[in-house]
């Protein structure tokens, strides 16, 4: 049997690593990225897959309808919104996505968010660039040590940031998890001596100074944090997103901000991707913006590609797969 194999990316420079994985079965694979913007072409291309890759299109009900032979759909990422999870189980379709490949990069990067924001490193940079110097006047620096850290939710990205968290003198780490019954157990060998203990929102919130978002957007993740828990915050808390843009309601958090009542945020990613051009939120020095890439290194692209398309392979193959998101 021949295999047709869809990738729907138009972000990477190659798929060499797919095409290797692939080589291990009899297959055609059809690079599609340069239709991501073709709904009707990239319907015609597809229709008879057995399998598609696929990284920013979005796969709706509508599309999936129109697939006859798809078998499996290997989202490139951790979060897998972007593909109707529950009518592709409909079609007898399986979800995978690559929840491993990628979450030391984005510790690091929650923890460089944190200390560019508490440091004010982005507007200091532009400021000396332009002959400042001995700056006054910018958004108040307060140290790290002895301040408590919030992590709202404790999978993968939540364990590893509390364990790079133990060694950075942090008073106390606050933990929120609705599977905290569950994780008591990991939370104390990563504490060892340090002070750690999970909470309900509300106290998180309440109670940290620097509050990480490290949970999947679901029906009950949208806008985990809006006004009323910015209300909650003291007014030195910042508030740093790595997880997905409408886990925060951007609206009350730019209102929290210019009204003082905490003290900034730094996010990476965000309701509407890319940001528009008139984005509020560019007019707020103290809330520090990178463009969706905690995820990026050069390691983590290649693990990425790798294993998107050995999970696709599995799947097609009938052999077990942990990444399938839907049963």
């Amino acid at each position: 049997m021949k295999y047709k194999i869809v990738l729907i990316e138009e972000r990477f420079s190659n798929h060499d690593i797919e095409k290797e994985v692939f080589s291990q079965i009899d297959c055609d694979v059809i690079e599609a990225g340069a239709h991501a913007n073709n709904l009707q072409e990239l319907s015609r291309i597809c229709f008879d897959a057995d399998a598609i890759l696929v990284n920013l299109f979005k796969i709706d009900r509508d599309f999936i309808s129109k697939l006859t032979k798809c078998k499996v759909i290997g989202r490139y990422g951790i979060g897998y919104d972007s593909v109707d999870v529950k009518a592709a189980a409909e079609f007898g379709i399986k979800v995978v996505n690559v929840p491993d490949y990628c979450t030391e990069e984005i510790v690091d990067h929650v923890l460089a968010l944190l200390y560019s924001a508490v440091r004010n490193i982005v507007v200091k940079d532009l400021l000396v660039r332009k002959g400042k110097w001995n700056i006054k006047g910018t958004i108040p620096v307060h140290r790290v040590a002895g301040k408590k850290l919030g992590i709202i939710g404790y999978g993968k990205t939540g364990t590893l940031l509390h364990k790079r968290a133990t060694s950075l003198g942090f008073s106390e780490v606050i933990v929120f998890d609705r599977s905290a019954d569950k994780k008591a157990e990991k939370l104390k060998q990563i504490a060892g001596d340090t002070k750690a203990s999970f909470a309900d929102l509300d106290y998180l919130v309440s109670n940290c100074d620097f509050i990480s978002l490290n949970v999947p957007f679901t029906d009950k993740t949208k806008y985990l944090l809006g006004s009323r828990e910015f209300d909650m915050m003291k007014k030195n808390a910042i508030v740093i997103n790595t997880a997905r843009g409408a886990v925060i309601d951007t609206e009350a958090l730019i209102a929290a901000v210019i009204n003082k009542k905490i003290a900034g945020a730094a996010l990476d990613v965000h309701e509407v991707e890319p940001l528009p051009l008139n984005s509020p939120l560019f007019e707020i020095n103290n809330i520090v913006l990178t463009d969706h890439a905690a995820w990026h290194s050069i390691e983590a692209l290649a693990d990425l590609q790798r294993l998107n398309a050995t999970n696709v392979l599995d799947v097609l193959l009938g052999k077990p797969c942990a990444s399938v998101v839907n049963g």
